[in-house]
């Protein structure tokens, strides 16, 4: 006496050929979110100074190439004054005075350019403190990755179901 078991995999035959496309889609879905993360923490952590456009400035990119799946998140403002805001400025030279006159005018009411010179003057011998935004806005996505994680891994088992 024989006995035979047969199974039907068309379903299971019809996820496997979809899984790629499946896995991918739902990977951006949660690199993308994990990024936005990040950015919110970056833009919270960002100082608005005189005019907010650093603030403004703070955006994300999502891509993919092959399997592997990048997102970044990045400021287009100058490169030098992204640098010293994220960590601060060394004592040495003095930073330009035409910014420091702009917001001594917009925070303070300052419109007295020697008091801009003092200021610059004032950093340029003790440096600044950075911000650190990008640091905190890691921290930010870092803490939620788990939580991102967890829900990519339950919508591709719920599509792929």
């Amino acid at each position: 006496m024989t006995y035979g078991i047969r199974v039907e995999s068309s379903g299971l035959q019809a996820a496997l050929e979809r899984a790629p496309q499946v896995i991918m889609g739902e990977l951006e879905r949660a690199v993308t979110g994990i990024v936005l993360d990040a950015e919110s923490g970056v833009i919270a952590a960002t100082p608005v100074g005189a005019t907010g456009h650093l603030r403004q400035s703070i955006t994300h990119q999502v891509s993919a190439s092959g399997l592997t799946m990048q997102g970044r998140v990045y400021s287009t403002d100058m490169p030098i004054k992204v640098a010293s805001v994220e960590h601060g400025r060394a004592p040495g030279r003095m930073p330009p005075i035409g910014p420091i006159e702009l917001w001594l005018r917009r925070k303070a009411g300052v419109t007295d350019r020697s008091a801009a010179f003092l200021v610059a003057r004032a950093i340029g011998r003790r440096g600044t403190k950075g911000a650190r935004m990008f640091e905190q806005g890691y921290d930010v996505a870092q803490g939620r990755l788990p939580q991102r994680m967890a829900a990519l891994r339950v919508a591709i088992a719920r599509v792929l179901a």
